[in-house]
């Protein structure tokens, strides 16, 4: 068995005999307990790779895989294991439901993570890509055309209603989001771990524009939910930021977006070409 099966299996061994008020004191030790040697070939998908998935991926499951590439979120986020909590319409601020339709009010858009879908337990917020915003103004008016009637509560990846499994919530599980995910990604893709290789995505790009000072580091340890000196504000404010301080986040994403959209750069070099095209008539 590997490492970490037999470390989970010791956990689940102590916590058993606990409740029979027996104690193992002795230290069991797991030869390279952290090793991680499923991962260890693990390939990090390339822009033109994720482009080629989103391009070729269900509407639905395109999007999922915006947010988890050009948003940083966690499966987790959009839909919890249960399937009664995920991220609702009202966590999208800049997004509203205008004559009608659905429509981004602020680019890029906001997305809040409330702490009951945060892996860390505390609210945080991150941003959208003009790729994963086109993505979900699409779906959302997609889902108002066949008749969803959209409110604040509304999930934000929705159970598909064709789905064969009758359910009490509207929301999709982790499971769910995972293998539609993974229906896209494989055969095509199977170097990486489909869900969590595309938040890896989010986080080298992150890297890549931290050393180009387009982005702080605590900006970017803030959008993927971990614990740092913005969060600490964040909390001890109970889930308000400066105006002055979310503007910056939001102009600092923006900087990241050449470096992050991976259709950004194939769109400025249409508009050149044009640009180049008008000028030789």
């Amino acid at each position: 068995h590997s490492p970490q099966t037999m470390t989970g299996v010791i956990k689940v061994v102590k916590s058993w005999m606990r409740e029979f008020d027996v104690e193992i004191k002795r230290k069991i030790n797991v030869k390279n307990a952290t090793s991680t040697p499923t991962l260890e070939n693990e390939k990090l998908p390339t822009a033109e790779e994720m482009e080629e998935l989103i391009s070729r991926s269900p509407l639905r499951t395109a999007l999922i895989i915006a947010f988890e590439n050009q948003g940083g979120l966690r499966p987790e986020v959009l839909g919890n294991a249960a399937g009664d909590n995920g991220l609702r319409i009202k966590n999208l601020p800049d997004i509203a439901i205008v004559g009608g339709r659905a429509t981004a009010l602020r680019t890029p858009p906001m997305v809040i993570v409330p702490k009951t879908l945060s892996k860390a337990g505390h609210e945080y917020l991150t941003f959208l890509t003009p790729t994963a915003t086109s993505l979900l103004i699409t779906y959302l008016n997609d889902r108002i055309l066949s008749g969803d009637m959209l409110g604040p509560d509304s999930p934000v990846i929705a159970q598909s209603k064709h789905c064969k499994i009758k359910k009490k919530s509207p929301f999709l599980t982790t499971p769910g989001i995972c293998k539609v995910v993974s229906d896209s990604t494989r055969p095509r893709f199977t170097e990486w771990r489909s869900n969590y290789g595309h938040r890896r995505f989010f986080d080298v790009q992150m890297i890549i524009s931290e050393g180009q000072n387009r982005v702080s580091h605590n900006f970017v340890m803030f959008w993927m939910g971990h614990s740092g000196d913005i969060e600490s504000v964040y909390t001890t404010n109970k889930g308000i930021l400066p105006p002055r301080l979310v503007d910056e986040m939001r102009t600092a994403f923006n900087r990241c977006i050449e470096v992050l959209d991976f259709r950004y750069n194939r769109k400025e070099d249409e508009l050149t070409k044009q640009k180049d095209e008008l000028k030789t008539k």
